[in-house]
Parts: structure tokens; C-alpha cells; sequence
């Protein structure tokens, strides 16, 4: 797997999946990737790294405690992502848990489902990733707490399962309602250590995390994107319409790498996600 692992400069020619900034790129795609190798050797190198950090766990109900020894089983694991949870164990025959709300399997569960679930034995690993969307700590606090609502349906259903820890993936460190927050330098790391440091899937972390310290969240500032954040959009329209021509403003959340350049007011949007122009 070292061929066609060269960046984009190296190669001399762009490379698209440097290009990538679609969370689930990297959660979906990447991560379980280093998971899966060598016979999943890549989950426990990972859950060394969750427990050497977590001071604390949480129970079925979500209710933080201090971390006690887990009980994982690395010959019983299951890796899932975007993991729907109310909405798969409903249809499948399974009853949710007596504190069911409604809403918990219709397509507002949809937009906080956890990126990633791992169970071993009788322990979980329950992880949310962000990367190069627009977001901010509360909103992804408010996620984490939904999430917690849906893991609750995993127990009523499984009980050998003890615990889990809830896993929050930066691009950078911050304090957050985890009880781990790790970097996705720290995956890059991960990479390198479980598949080598030519390896595919280690180069391309190893791209995005230089990416994202070069440009941020929001568009590249190397691509026309940029402009669209910063300035009003002219569309034209044609003879039949009477030939004139349109200013249409868009309002998004203000990239960190144009803060204090752009006049637009700062919107917020509620589901982390960067907006996308929208035309007349």
C-alpha cells in the first residue's frame, strides 16, 4: 500500500482525496481503515490510547463516573459507523428503552447518530468526529448529549454490556462533555504507528492535518470557495428573463482564516455543516 501515497506537491499533480472535507471521509473511510488492519490490531492501539487518557466512563444511562478497569474482549468486537441506533434496532425487531422519547428514531436521530461505534466484549466505544465543518463547542456538546440519549437504547438491549466511553475527535484539542477528546494528529499518529508512515491511509491523514492548519475550517483559501464566503454572489440572468442581472447575499458562518475581513454577518447554523450558495 506505499504506491500512489505521495502529496500532492510531491506528485506534482492534485491529488483529489487531498482535497477531501467531508467528515465522513475521515470517520467513515480513514479511521476504520486503521482500525481493521493487521487482524484489527488498529482497535486495540486505539482503545490504548481512549484509556490512557479518559479519567472517566459512563454508565447505560450516560451519567459520567470515574473510570474503572474495563473488560474488553479484542476476539468479539464490532465496528460500525454512522450508526443510527433507535432507528436500525426498530427495524429490526428490537424494543427501545422504557425512556423513549418520540423522535428518537425519525430523521432528527439521524443528524446526531455517532460517527463511529465500537464494541469489544462488554465494553464501547461510542466516537464523534469533526474535522473541516463549521462548528462550535455547544453544538457539539448538545450532539454528545443526544448521542448519550440513543447509546441508552444499546443497553436495554445487550446486558453484558458494562460501560463505554464517549469519544470526541478534533481538529484541534478542546474541553468538550467527553470523557476523551482526541486529535485527528492523534489518528495520524495512530497511522503511522499500526500501518507505517508510507502507508496510504497514513499519508492521507497526514495531508489533512497539515491542510487544516494551513486553511481552517471553511473553504480552502487557495480556491474560488473563498470568495463565495467573503463577498455577494452575481448570477446572471438570461434574455427571457429580461436580461438583468442579480446580487444575492449569502450569509454563513465566517471562516477562522478570513476572521475580521469579511463584512458579512455571522450566521449560525445548527447542524455543522458549511453552508452552500444558493442561486436565484
Amino acid at each position: 500500500m506505499n504506491n500512489s501515497s505521495e502529496s500532492s506537491e510531491t506528485a506534482g499533480n492534485v491529488r483529489f482525496d487531498d482535497l477531501v472535507r467531508s467528515e465522513r471521509y475521515f470517520t467513515a473511510t480513514l479511521l476504520p481503515a486503521v482500525l481493521f488492519h493487521a487482524n484489527l490490531r488498529g482497535v486495540q492501539k486505539f482503545v490504548e490510547i481512549i484509556d490512557a487518557r479518559a479519567e472517566t466512563e459512563r454508565d447505560g444511562y450516560g451519567k459520567s463516573r470515574p473510570k474503572t478497569t474495563p473488560n474488553y474482549d479484542f476476539q468479539d468486537v464490532e465496528i460500525i459507523t454512522e450508526f443510527h441506533i433507535a432507528r436500525d434496532l426498530k427495524f429490526a425487531g428490537f424494543l427501545l428503552g422504557p425512556d423513549a422519547t418520540p423522535g428518537d428514531d425519525d430523521e432528527r436521530e439521524r443528524l446526531v447518530a455517532p460517527d463511529l461505534v465500537i464494541i469489544a466484549g462488554s465494553e464501547l466505544l461510542v466516537c464523534e468526529g469533526k474535522f473541516f465543518s463549521v462548528f462550535n463547542d455547544n453544538a457539539v456538546n448538545d450532539q454528545l448529549r443526544s448521542q448519550r440519549r440513543q447509546v441508552r437504547h444499546l443497553f436495554s438491549n445487550r446486558s453484558d454490556l458494562r460501560a463505554y466511553r464517549h469519544v470526541a475527535i478534533m481538529p484541534q484539542s478542546r474541553k468538550l462533555d467527553a470523557d476523551v477528546v482526541l486529535t485527528w494528529c492523534d489518528i495520524h499518529k495512530l497511522a503511522a504507528r499500526v500501518m507505517g508512515g508510507r502507508h496510504y491511509v497514513t499519508t492521507r491523514l497526514g495531508e489533512a492535518v497539515k491542510r487544516y492548519k494551513e486553511s481552517g475550517p471553511g473553504a480552502s483559501k487557495n480556491t474560488p470557495t473563498m470568495m463565495a464566503f467573503c463577498h455577494s454572489v452575481r448570477c446572471g440572468r438570461n434574455a427571457a428573463n429580461g436580461g438583468t442581472r442579480s446580487r444575492l447575499a449569502i450569509r454563513v458562518a465566517r471562516p477562522t482564516c478570513c476572521a475580521g475581513t469579511c463584512s458579512l454577518p455571522r450566521t449560525r447554523l445548527g447542524n455543522g455543516e458549511t453552508p452552500r450558495r444558493t442561486w436565484e
